[in-house]
Protein backbone atom coordinates (compact mmCIF):
# COMPACT_ATOMS: atom_id res chain seq x y z
CA UNK A 1 0.00 0.00 0.00
CA UNK A 2 2.92 2.32 1.12
CA UNK A 3 4.54 1.49 -2.26
CA UNK A 4 1.38 2.54 -4.16
CA UNK A 5 1.16 5.77 -2.91
CA UNK A 6 4.57 6.83 -3.16
CA UNK A 7 4.03 5.73 -7.16
CA UNK A 8 1.15 8.22 -6.91
CA UNK A 9 3.14 10.89 -5.50
CA UNK A 10 5.68 9.99 -8.38
CA UNK A 11 3.37 9.56 -11.12
CA UNK A 12 1.27 12.96 -9.92
CA UNK A 13 5.07 15.17 -9.66
CA UNK A 14 6.13 13.97 -13.45
CA UNK A 15 2.31 15.02 -14.44
CA UNK A 16 3.02 18.57 -12.56
CA UNK A 17 6.29 19.04 -14.61
CA UNK A 18 4.65 18.13 -17.94
CA UNK A 19 2.10 20.64 -17.66
CA UNK A 20 4.84 23.39 -16.22
CA UNK A 21 7.01 22.67 -19.45
CA UNK A 22 4.10 22.57 -21.66
CA UNK A 23 2.90 26.53 -20.30
CA UNK A 24 7.00 27.14 -20.52
CA UNK A 25 6.97 26.50 -24.07
CA UNK A 26 3.78 28.18 -24.78
CA UNK A 27 5.10 31.54 -23.01
CA UNK A 28 8.26 31.32 -24.91
CA UNK A 29 6.72 30.71 -28.53
CA UNK A 30 4.27 33.85 -27.55
CA UNK A 31 7.22 36.13 -26.67
CA UNK A 32 8.85 34.72 -30.06
CA UNK A 33 5.91 35.81 -31.89
CA UNK A 34 5.90 38.91 -30.58
CA UNK A 35 9.57 39.93 -30.62
CA UNK A 36 8.94 38.93 -34.29
CA UNK A 37 6.09 40.94 -34.50
CA UNK A 38 8.05 43.94 -33.26
CA UNK A 39 10.86 43.45 -35.62
CA UNK A 40 8.89 43.40 -38.90
CA UNK A 41 6.93 46.00 -36.99
CA UNK A 42 5.71 49.33 -39.59
CA UNK A 43 7.88 51.51 -37.42
CA UNK A 44 10.90 49.83 -38.82
CA UNK A 45 9.40 50.28 -42.62
CA UNK A 46 10.42 52.80 -45.22
CA UNK A 47 8.71 54.88 -47.48
CA UNK A 48 10.61 55.69 -50.48
CA UNK A 49 10.67 56.94 -53.90
CA UNK A 50 13.41 54.32 -55.47
CA UNK A 51 15.43 56.39 -58.35
CA UNK A 52 17.84 55.45 -60.44
CA UNK A 53 20.83 56.48 -58.98
CA UNK A 54 19.21 57.29 -55.33
CA UNK A 55 16.23 57.09 -53.34
CA UNK A 56 13.74 59.51 -51.34
CA UNK A 57 13.43 58.35 -48.11
CA UNK A 58 10.61 59.32 -45.22
CA UNK A 59 11.19 57.68 -42.10
CA UNK A 60 8.22 58.94 -39.28
CA UNK A 61 8.02 58.89 -35.89
CA UNK A 62 11.68 59.00 -35.45
CA UNK A 63 13.37 58.74 -32.26
CA UNK A 64 16.80 57.55 -33.25
CA UNK A 65 20.46 59.36 -32.72
CA UNK A 66 20.42 58.72 -36.57
CA UNK A 67 18.00 57.30 -39.45
CA UNK A 68 18.40 53.79 -40.60
CA UNK A 69 20.37 54.84 -43.91
CA UNK A 70 23.20 57.11 -44.78
CA UNK A 71 22.22 60.99 -46.25
CA UNK A 72 23.39 63.00 -48.95
CA UNK A 73 24.55 65.70 -47.77
CA UNK A 74 21.70 68.53 -48.09
CA UNK A 75 19.08 66.59 -48.82
CA UNK A 76 17.30 66.29 -45.56
CA UNK A 77 14.55 67.93 -45.01
CA UNK A 78 12.30 67.80 -41.56
CA UNK A 79 8.50 67.63 -42.32
CA UNK A 80 7.38 68.98 -38.85
CA UNK A 81 5.68 72.04 -38.53
CA UNK A 82 7.60 72.36 -35.14
CA UNK A 83 11.62 71.91 -36.37
CA UNK A 84 13.81 73.72 -34.13
CA UNK A 85 17.18 72.70 -35.68
CA UNK A 86 18.71 69.52 -36.21
CA UNK A 87 22.70 69.14 -36.57
CA UNK A 88 24.17 66.26 -38.05
CA UNK A 89 27.81 65.15 -39.02
CA UNK A 90 29.38 65.53 -42.63
CA UNK A 91 30.15 62.13 -43.39
CA UNK A 92 33.66 61.98 -45.54
CA UNK A 93 36.64 60.08 -45.63
CA UNK A 94 38.20 62.42 -42.46
CA UNK A 95 35.32 60.71 -40.07
CA UNK A 96 36.88 57.56 -39.26
CA UNK A 97 40.41 59.12 -38.64
CA UNK A 98 38.70 61.55 -36.16
CA UNK A 99 37.00 59.59 -34.27
CA UNK A 100 41.13 58.03 -33.18
CA UNK A 101 42.41 61.31 -32.10
CA UNK A 102 44.49 60.45 -28.88
CA UNK A 103 44.40 57.10 -29.43
CA UNK A 104 46.99 54.30 -30.41
CA UNK A 105 46.50 53.33 -34.12
CA UNK A 106 48.38 51.89 -36.93
CA UNK A 107 48.91 53.00 -40.46
CA UNK A 108 49.66 50.91 -43.78
CA UNK A 109 50.61 52.68 -46.99
CA UNK A 110 48.13 51.59 -49.72
CA UNK A 111 50.75 50.72 -52.25
CA UNK A 112 54.33 50.04 -50.30
CA UNK A 113 55.47 47.43 -47.34
CA UNK A 114 55.48 50.58 -45.10
CA UNK A 115 53.46 51.28 -41.82
CA UNK A 116 53.56 53.38 -38.70
CA UNK A 117 52.52 52.87 -35.67
CA UNK A 118 52.14 55.69 -32.71
CA UNK A 119 49.08 58.05 -31.19
CA UNK A 120 47.30 60.06 -33.64
CA UNK A 121 47.80 63.46 -32.95
CA UNK A 122 46.09 65.82 -35.39
CA UNK A 123 44.39 65.57 -38.52
CA UNK A 124 44.10 68.03 -41.15
CA UNK A 125 41.75 67.76 -44.86
CA UNK A 126 45.31 66.72 -46.89
CA UNK A 127 47.35 65.38 -43.87
CA UNK A 128 47.80 63.26 -40.29
CA UNK A 129 50.22 63.25 -37.82
CA UNK A 130 51.54 60.58 -35.51
CA UNK A 131 53.50 60.69 -31.98
CA UNK A 132 56.09 58.05 -32.86
CA UNK A 133 58.34 57.33 -29.47
CA UNK A 134 57.74 61.72 -28.43
CA UNK A 135 58.56 62.33 -32.53
CA UNK A 136 55.52 63.77 -34.51
CA UNK A 137 55.65 62.62 -38.07
CA UNK A 138 53.44 64.30 -40.70
CA UNK A 139 52.39 61.94 -43.22
CA UNK A 140 49.55 62.80 -46.65
CA UNK A 141 46.36 61.10 -45.50
CA UNK A 142 45.31 59.81 -49.24
CA UNK A 143 48.16 57.32 -49.38
CA UNK A 144 47.74 55.41 -45.88
CA UNK A 145 44.79 53.01 -44.99
CA UNK A 146 43.66 53.91 -40.97
CA UNK A 147 44.02 50.45 -38.62
CA UNK A 148 42.53 51.11 -35.22
CA UNK A 149 43.68 49.23 -32.33
CA UNK A 150 40.47 49.95 -30.11
CA UNK A 151 37.35 50.84 -30.61
CA UNK A 152 36.80 54.79 -31.59
CA UNK A 153 36.27 56.40 -28.59
CA UNK A 154 33.28 57.96 -27.62
CA UNK A 155 34.71 61.76 -26.09
CA UNK A 156 36.00 61.94 -29.83
CA UNK A 157 32.26 61.66 -31.32
CA UNK A 158 30.97 65.09 -32.50
CA UNK A 159 27.73 66.14 -30.24
CA UNK A 160 24.95 66.25 -32.37
CA UNK A 161 21.05 66.72 -31.55
CA UNK A 162 18.77 63.85 -32.17
CA UNK A 163 16.84 62.91 -34.85
CA UNK A 164 12.94 63.32 -33.90
CA UNK A 165 9.86 63.76 -36.03
CA UNK A 166 9.10 62.90 -39.48
CA UNK A 167 11.73 63.52 -41.92
CA UNK A 168 12.93 62.81 -45.68
CA UNK A 169 16.14 62.64 -47.03
CA UNK A 170 17.96 61.02 -50.55
CA UNK A 171 20.31 57.83 -49.98
CA UNK A 172 22.44 56.34 -52.15
CA UNK A 173 22.11 52.95 -50.82
CA UNK A 174 18.65 52.06 -52.82
CA UNK A 175 18.37 52.67 -56.52
CA UNK A 176 16.42 50.44 -59.23
CA UNK A 177 16.87 49.53 -62.67
CA UNK A 178 14.28 49.11 -65.74
CA UNK A 179 14.82 45.10 -66.90
CA UNK A 180 13.26 45.74 -70.46
CA UNK A 181 12.55 42.84 -72.50
CA UNK A 182 10.64 41.78 -75.69
CA UNK A 183 9.76 38.27 -76.92
CA UNK A 184 8.74 38.06 -80.39
CA UNK A 185 5.98 35.34 -80.96
CA UNK A 186 4.31 34.00 -83.29
CA UNK A 187 1.69 36.63 -84.49
CA UNK A 188 2.14 38.87 -81.30
CA UNK A 189 4.96 40.42 -79.31
CA UNK A 190 4.83 40.40 -75.32
CA UNK A 191 6.64 43.46 -73.78
CA UNK A 192 7.56 42.37 -70.23
CA UNK A 193 8.91 45.23 -67.62
CA UNK A 194 10.86 44.23 -64.15
CA UNK A 195 12.57 46.44 -62.28
CA UNK A 196 15.86 45.28 -60.53
CA UNK A 197 15.62 47.14 -56.81
CA UNK A 198 19.72 47.20 -55.30
CA UNK A 199 20.64 47.47 -51.36
CA UNK A 200 23.85 48.43 -50.98
CA UNK A 201 23.46 49.32 -47.50
CA UNK A 202 24.49 47.08 -44.63
CA UNK A 203 20.52 46.61 -42.95
CA UNK A 204 17.94 44.33 -43.73
CA UNK A 205 15.25 46.81 -45.11
CA UNK A 206 11.30 46.41 -45.66
CA UNK A 207 9.80 49.28 -47.96
CA UNK A 208 6.55 50.06 -47.58
CA UNK A 209 4.55 50.39 -50.47
CA UNK A 210 7.60 51.97 -52.39
CA UNK A 211 7.25 54.35 -56.06
CA UNK A 212 9.56 53.53 -58.71
CA UNK A 213 11.29 56.85 -60.23
CA UNK A 214 12.07 57.41 -63.82
CA UNK A 215 13.10 60.86 -64.23
CA UNK A 216 12.94 62.17 -67.57
CA UNK A 217 15.05 65.41 -66.58
CA UNK A 218 18.04 66.03 -68.60
CA UNK A 219 18.92 67.75 -65.69
CA UNK A 220 21.67 65.16 -63.94
CA UNK A 221 20.00 66.07 -60.74
CA UNK A 222 17.52 63.71 -60.13
CA UNK A 223 13.94 65.24 -58.56
CA UNK A 224 11.94 63.25 -56.80
CA UNK A 225 8.03 63.46 -55.47
CA UNK A 226 7.38 62.40 -52.20
CA UNK A 227 3.52 62.41 -52.58
CA UNK A 228 1.81 59.54 -53.66
CA UNK A 229 -1.21 58.90 -56.05
CA UNK A 230 -4.45 58.64 -54.09
CA UNK A 231 -6.76 57.13 -57.08
CA UNK A 232 -3.69 54.40 -57.05
CA UNK A 233 -4.24 53.28 -53.42
CA UNK A 234 -6.71 50.52 -54.12
CA UNK A 235 -4.89 49.50 -57.12
CA UNK A 236 -2.70 46.53 -55.98
CA UNK A 237 -0.97 46.05 -59.92
CA UNK A 238 1.77 47.64 -60.75
CA UNK A 239 1.31 50.54 -63.75
CA UNK A 240 3.38 53.13 -65.27
CA UNK A 241 1.54 56.66 -64.83
CA UNK A 242 3.07 59.67 -66.09
CA UNK A 243 2.72 62.31 -63.25
CA UNK A 244 3.83 65.99 -64.04
CA UNK A 245 6.09 65.02 -66.92
CA UNK A 246 8.14 62.28 -64.34
CA UNK A 247 7.39 58.51 -64.61
CA UNK A 248 6.37 56.78 -61.86
CA UNK A 249 5.38 53.06 -61.03
CA UNK A 250 3.43 52.76 -57.21
CA UNK A 251 4.10 48.90 -55.89
CA UNK A 252 0.70 49.20 -53.68
CA UNK A 253 0.11 46.70 -51.21
CA UNK A 254 3.52 45.31 -51.48
CA UNK A 255 6.03 45.54 -48.94
CA UNK A 256 9.50 44.73 -50.63
CA UNK A 257 11.72 42.97 -48.41
CA UNK A 258 16.17 43.71 -48.94
CA UNK A 259 18.21 41.74 -47.28
CA UNK A 260 22.26 43.38 -47.27
CA UNK A 261 23.65 44.43 -50.35
CA UNK A 262 21.57 42.25 -52.23
CA UNK A 263 19.07 43.11 -55.44
CA UNK A 264 15.67 42.32 -56.19
CA UNK A 265 13.78 41.68 -59.34
CA UNK A 266 10.26 42.60 -58.95
CA UNK A 267 7.69 42.24 -62.14
CA UNK A 268 5.89 45.81 -62.68
CA UNK A 269 3.68 44.47 -65.96
CA UNK A 270 3.67 42.52 -69.33
CA UNK A 271 0.87 43.16 -72.55
CA UNK A 272 0.63 40.78 -75.04
CA UNK A 273 0.54 43.20 -78.06
CA UNK A 274 -0.70 41.72 -82.01
CA UNK A 275 1.75 42.53 -84.92
CA UNK A 276 -0.68 44.93 -86.87
CA UNK A 277 2.07 44.57 -90.08
CA UNK A 278 5.63 43.23 -90.71
CA UNK A 279 7.58 45.22 -93.43
CA UNK A 280 11.07 44.74 -94.89
CA UNK A 281 12.62 48.31 -95.16
CA UNK A 282 15.65 49.40 -96.93
CA UNK A 283 16.59 52.69 -97.60
CA UNK A 284 19.65 53.43 -100.01
CA UNK A 285 21.61 56.83 -101.19
CA UNK A 286 22.91 57.87 -104.30
CA UNK A 287 24.75 60.86 -106.04
CA UNK A 288 24.88 62.27 -109.28
CA UNK A 289 28.36 61.03 -110.14
CA UNK A 290 27.09 57.50 -109.21
CA UNK A 291 27.77 54.95 -111.54
CA UNK A 292 27.14 51.15 -111.59
CA UNK A 293 24.88 48.89 -109.40
CA UNK A 294 24.46 48.81 -105.38
CA UNK A 295 22.92 45.80 -103.19
CA UNK A 296 20.25 46.82 -100.95
CA UNK A 297 20.14 45.34 -96.96
CA UNK A 298 16.89 44.97 -95.43
CA UNK A 299 15.25 45.19 -91.87
CA UNK A 300 13.03 43.64 -90.27
CA UNK A 301 9.60 45.76 -88.34
CA UNK A 302 6.97 45.49 -86.84
CA UNK A 303 4.34 47.37 -86.39
CA UNK A 304 2.07 47.09 -82.79
CA UNK A 305 -0.17 49.29 -81.06
CA UNK A 306 0.54 49.86 -76.97
CA UNK A 307 -2.35 49.33 -74.98
CA UNK A 308 -0.55 50.26 -71.81
CA UNK A 309 1.27 53.44 -70.45
CA UNK A 310 4.90 52.10 -71.18
CA UNK A 311 8.33 52.99 -69.83
CA UNK A 312 10.81 54.08 -72.47
CA UNK A 313 14.32 52.87 -73.01
CA UNK A 314 16.10 50.17 -74.35
CA UNK A 315 14.55 46.46 -74.44
CA UNK A 316 16.70 43.56 -74.84
CA UNK A 317 14.70 41.28 -77.84
CA UNK A 318 14.24 37.59 -78.20
CA UNK A 319 12.45 35.41 -80.86
CA UNK A 320 10.26 32.65 -78.96
CA UNK A 321 10.92 29.16 -80.14
CA UNK A 322 8.15 26.73 -78.02
CA UNK A 323 10.00 26.99 -74.71
CA UNK A 324 13.30 28.65 -75.97
CA UNK A 325 14.60 32.05 -76.67
CA UNK A 326 17.22 33.21 -79.24
CA UNK A 327 18.14 36.75 -78.08
CA UNK A 328 18.69 39.11 -80.32
CA UNK A 329 19.49 43.23 -80.49
CA UNK A 330 18.47 45.91 -78.54
CA UNK A 331 15.87 48.05 -79.47
CA UNK A 332 15.76 51.48 -78.26
CA UNK A 333 12.01 52.90 -76.88
CA UNK A 334 11.45 57.04 -76.83
CA UNK A 335 7.69 57.04 -77.07
CA UNK A 336 5.50 54.55 -75.46
CA UNK A 337 2.33 56.13 -74.03
CA UNK A 338 -0.99 54.73 -74.27
CA UNK A 339 -2.43 53.67 -77.90
CA UNK A 340 1.51 54.78 -79.23
CA UNK A 341 2.17 53.29 -82.24
CA UNK A 342 5.89 51.16 -82.41
CA UNK A 343 7.74 50.45 -85.27
CA UNK A 344 10.04 47.49 -83.73
CA UNK A 345 12.98 46.56 -85.90
CA UNK A 346 15.06 43.75 -84.05
CA UNK A 347 17.77 42.79 -86.77
CA UNK A 348 18.08 42.44 -90.63
CA UNK A 349 16.31 39.88 -92.57
CA UNK A 350 17.90 38.10 -95.73
CA UNK A 351 14.59 37.01 -97.10
CA UNK A 352 14.78 39.48 -100.54
CA UNK A 353 17.55 40.05 -102.93
CA UNK A 354 17.74 43.03 -103.63
CA UNK A 355 19.90 45.69 -106.27
CA UNK A 356 19.46 49.13 -107.35
CA UNK A 357 21.15 49.78 -110.84
CA UNK A 358 21.52 52.94 -112.99
CA UNK A 359 20.83 52.09 -116.18
CA UNK A 360 21.07 55.72 -117.75
CA UNK A 361 22.07 58.94 -117.21
CA UNK A 362 21.93 62.54 -119.11
CA UNK A 363 25.63 63.49 -117.25
CA UNK A 364 27.24 63.60 -114.21
CA UNK A 365 26.18 67.09 -113.40
CA UNK A 366 22.74 68.79 -111.81
CA UNK A 367 20.46 69.14 -113.37
CA UNK A 368 19.90 65.59 -114.48
CA UNK A 369 17.77 62.82 -116.06
CA UNK A 370 18.41 59.15 -114.46
CA UNK A 371 16.95 55.86 -115.25
CA UNK A 372 17.15 53.75 -112.43
CA UNK A 373 16.17 49.81 -112.60
CA UNK A 374 15.20 48.34 -108.83
CA UNK A 375 15.77 44.39 -108.88
CA UNK A 376 13.56 42.58 -106.07
CA UNK A 377 14.04 38.68 -105.14
CA UNK A 378 12.08 36.78 -102.42
CA UNK A 379 14.09 33.91 -101.30
CA UNK A 380 11.39 32.74 -98.80
CA UNK A 381 8.08 30.55 -99.12
CA UNK A 382 6.21 33.51 -97.84
CA UNK A 383 5.14 36.83 -99.01
CA UNK A 384 7.33 40.03 -97.79
CA UNK A 385 5.78 43.46 -97.70
CA UNK A 386 9.01 45.85 -98.69
CA UNK A 387 9.47 49.34 -98.13
CA UNK A 388 12.44 51.18 -99.95
CA UNK A 389 13.26 54.57 -99.79
CA UNK A 390 15.54 56.25 -102.48
CA UNK A 391 17.65 59.14 -101.57
CA UNK A 392 19.12 61.20 -103.89
CA UNK A 393 21.61 64.05 -103.85
CA UNK A 394 18.89 66.69 -105.47
CA UNK A 395 15.41 68.16 -105.62
CA UNK A 396 13.19 65.82 -107.39
CA UNK A 397 11.29 67.73 -110.41
CA UNK A 398 10.06 64.67 -112.13
CA UNK A 399 9.46 61.05 -111.99
CA UNK A 400 8.07 58.69 -114.47
CA UNK A 401 7.93 54.48 -114.40
CA UNK A 402 6.93 52.03 -111.69
CA UNK A 403 4.72 53.94 -109.14
CA UNK A 404 6.12 55.42 -106.03
CA UNK A 405 5.04 58.13 -103.01
CA UNK A 406 7.12 61.18 -102.20
CA UNK A 407 9.32 61.33 -99.06
CA UNK A 408 10.68 64.65 -99.32
CA UNK A 409 11.85 66.57 -102.54
CA UNK A 410 15.34 64.61 -102.35
CA UNK A 411 13.49 60.87 -102.07
CA UNK A 412 10.62 58.38 -103.43
CA UNK A 413 9.44 55.83 -101.71
CA UNK A 414 8.46 52.27 -103.13
CA UNK A 415 5.82 50.23 -101.46
CA UNK A 416 4.45 46.67 -102.46
CA UNK A 417 4.29 43.00 -102.01
CA UNK A 418 6.68 40.18 -103.31
CA UNK A 419 4.53 36.71 -103.84
CA UNK A 420 7.05 34.13 -102.38
CA UNK A 421 10.18 32.86 -104.49
CA UNK A 422 8.99 35.39 -106.97
CA UNK A 423 11.14 38.24 -108.80
CA UNK A 424 10.30 41.59 -109.57
CA UNK A 425 11.78 44.57 -111.64
CA UNK A 426 11.41 48.10 -110.85
CA UNK A 427 12.03 51.30 -113.15
CA UNK A 428 11.65 54.47 -113.41
CA UNK A 429 13.12 57.58 -114.58
CA UNK A 430 13.78 61.08 -112.50
CA UNK A 431 14.96 64.58 -113.10
CA UNK A 432 16.91 65.81 -110.91
CA UNK A 433 17.71 69.93 -110.24
CA UNK A 434 19.63 71.88 -107.90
Amino acid sequence: MKFDTLSLLIHLEGLKMAILNQYTSIIVIFLSFTLSQSAHSNDSNINAVIGLSSSQVVERNLHNEKPQLPIERGSLLPLDNAFNGISFPIENHLSLWIQHINQEVKVEHKSRQLNFQGQLDQVTQNAFSLKINNTSVTLPISDFYLIPNVAASRSNDPKHSKFTGNITYQTPTISWQPKLSILFQNNAIKLVENALISNRSNKNLVLENPILHLSQSSNSNVKFKTERLSVMASDSIAAVNYSNDEIIIPLNNRNVELSPFTEYLTPIQQQTLPILKRTLKSSISTYPQFLGELSLQFTQTYEVKLSKETLPGSYQTYWQKQNLYLPSNNIFLEKTRLDQTLELTPNQSHDIESTLKLVNASGRKLPISQTWELTLKNLSKEKKNYQINHNMNGIIANITGSPSEPNGIHSRQFVGALPAQQTKVLRYTVTLTQ
